[in-house]
């Protein structure tokens, strides 16, 4: 009998009091997509271990004349649009001369990189969601003409036979122009101080040993090489004969120079006289002062190139008897000796060179 507030159960509701109902054993789980390639994982774990492995972190990369550039660049040659790459890259931001930061494109950045003289910039540049790399730009363009100006300086009062400290000092007096100048005339007054240390190695003018020429010479080519000039062409192909280095051929604009380089490189003076050089002379040795014992290694290097046979060999094979008392840099007797080499072997004096031989292979 029914009563106030309760109901009677029936037969169908006692029944599924007592059973319990099946699960859905069909419900799809909850998936991990790979952001990248959409591939799915069944935890997150699983799906940052397929990242990691797959699709590494690709860090953005800023890449000037094929070179990738780092944290720091001083940018002193003018740039042209089509010689920059930004690669991995989603998006940039640039701050001028420490202003705001903005959002720029990347051709617009290239356009930057083309266009500016005289700033700094800090470029960041982005891969999404989170590689990023930061470099600090400084713009120093030079101007030709006043590179031109240094040049004739550098001339007119270091391109001379007696080179001292004071011509020196003179050259830097009167080069003085604005900062962004001074790291090329220290490297041309460098290269000069260097002549001095090898032809005048006991000057006591001067705070330096005969093989401080080494290190200086170094430091100027480091910085003279960079530019597509005559006169750092030249002078830093001079330093790369007195330092021996000959391992790439090497273009100048001065012939007697490159048949002197051309020689050495090929290491074997006594074929070179039948190949052709590849300049024409149309400059002078005058505009480059070198010091006298690598006028003496060029004089005798064209003679033999031109099958001359009038090297003063006496000369020669007295400098690397002297050699002993430290005022001969290695680099020059090594030179000395293929170029004594050289000569017995054309003359056939067979025991001469073999002695020649024998010092170079120790």
């Amino acid at each position: 009998m029914p009563t106030l507030g309760w109901r009677l159960e029936d037969d169908v509701e006692r029944f599924w009091e007592n059973h319990i109902v099946a699960k859905d054993d069909h419900k799809v789980p909850h998936q991990f997509a790979c952001p990248t390639c959409g591939r799915l994982f069944n935890t997150s774990r699983e799906r940052e271990a397929h990242i990691n492995l797959e699709h590494p972190l690709q860090l953005p990369k800023l890449i000037i004349h094929d070179k990738e550039i780092t944290s720091k660049k001083i940018i002193t040659r003018p740039i042209s649009f089509n010689a920059i790459e930004i690669l991995n890259t989603s998006s940039c931001q640039i701050q001028y001369n420490n202003r705001l930061l903005k959002d720029i494109s990347i051709q617009e950045l290239k356009s930057i990189f083309s266009k500016e003289r005289d700033c700094v910039i800090i470029i960041t540049l982005i891969n999404k969601p989170n590689a990023i790399q930061k470099y600090f730009i400084e713009f120093k363009i030079m101007n030709d003409d006043i590179l031109n100006e240094i040049d004739k300086i550098f001339i007119d009062k270091l391109a001379i036979d007696q080179l001292n400290h004071d011509y020196i000092h003179y050259f830097m007096e009167e080069s003085n122009f604005d900062s962004k100048y001074l790291d090329y005339k220290n490297a041309l007054a460098n290269y000069a101080l260097g002549i001095v240390m090898k032809d005048n190695p006991k000057n006591r003018r001067s705070s330096f040993n005969f093989g401080d020429f080494d290190e200086k010479m170094r430091s100027s080519l480091n910085i003279l090489k960079k530019y597509n000039r005559t006169i750092p062409n030249i002078i830093a192909n001079a330093i790369r004969l007195n330092l021996n280095i000959f391992n790439a051929k090497m273009k100048t604009n001065l012939l007697e120079l490159e048949i002197a380089l051309e020689m050495f490189r090929k290491k074997e003076i006594n074929t070179f006289h039948s190949t052709c050089p590849r300049s024409q002379a149309n400059v002078s040795l005058n505009i480059c002062p070198i010091d006298t014992l690598t006028k003496l290694v060029i004089d005798s290097c064209n003679k033999l190139y031109y099958s001359e046979n009038n090297i003063d060999i006496d000369k020669l094979e007295d400098i690397l008897f002297r050699s002993s008392n430290n005022l001969v840099s290695n680099q020059d007797a090594r030179k000395l000796h293929l170029i004594c080499l050289s000569y017995y072997e054309r003359s056939h004096q067979d025991s001469k060179a073999e002695i020649h031989r024998n010092r170079l292979q120790y």
